[in-house]
């Protein structure tokens, strides 16, 4: 998407290509940790075995309205925290 100040625009990163489900978030946690030790090419067959295709998987989750709704909604919220003013860090 890129629409924000975040990893996704810092790292070119538009494709939502590969997803596990957890139970609990502890599970997926500890799972992140251990892809993200993985080497490039061991990451890139794990993907590749599940979506060979490298397809977009984020439409088998909403549809253009819902993925136009969303660019909005970070939009606003990335435009809003421009205006909040810094605290003052006098003491």
């Amino acid at each position: 998407m890129k629409i924000a100040d975040s990893f996704t625009k810092k790292y070119n990163v538009d494709k939502l290509v590969y997803y596990e489900n957890f139970t609990d978030v502890f599970s997926g946690i500890n799972r992140e940790k251990k892809l993200k030790k993985w080497k490039t090419d061991w990451k890139l067959r794990l993907i590749k075995k599940e979506n060979p295709e490298m397809r977009d998987l984020i439409y088998d989750f909403m549809n253009e309205k819902e993925i136009e709704g969303m660019k909005y909604v970070i939009l606003e919220r990335e435009k809003n925290k421009s205006e909040i003013p810094a605290k003052n860090m006098q003491g």
